[in-house]
């Protein structure tokens, strides 16, 4: 049987909050950077517009080293070694 003490019930309630919070911001700032590059034209030759949305998305959240947890590409870097 699990045994889960008050105060880290308590702790966990607000941490899982905090990061629902921050989640939302982060889908805010990246819906806006979405828009502006695509209002400006700023991403080509994808197959499609949830093509690269899906890209950037990707390289975004999913580009940092797993180590270091920095990103060690720019973009189109980023964009050019996956089609290697």
């Amino acid at each position: 049987m699990k045994k889960i003490s008050l105060e880290l019930d308590v702790e966990a309630y607000k941490v899982a909050n905090f990061i629902q919070e921050l989640s939302k911001i982060q889908d805010q700032y990246f819906e806006a950077l979405w828009e502006k590059a695509k209002g400006n034209n700023w991403m080509t030759g994808f197959e499609s517009d949830r093509h690269a949305k899906d890209w950037l998305f990707d390289y975004l959240f999913n580009g940092a080293d797993l180590k270091s947890g920095v990103h060690n590409q720019t973009f189109s870097e980023y964009c050019a070694s996956e089609l290697d």
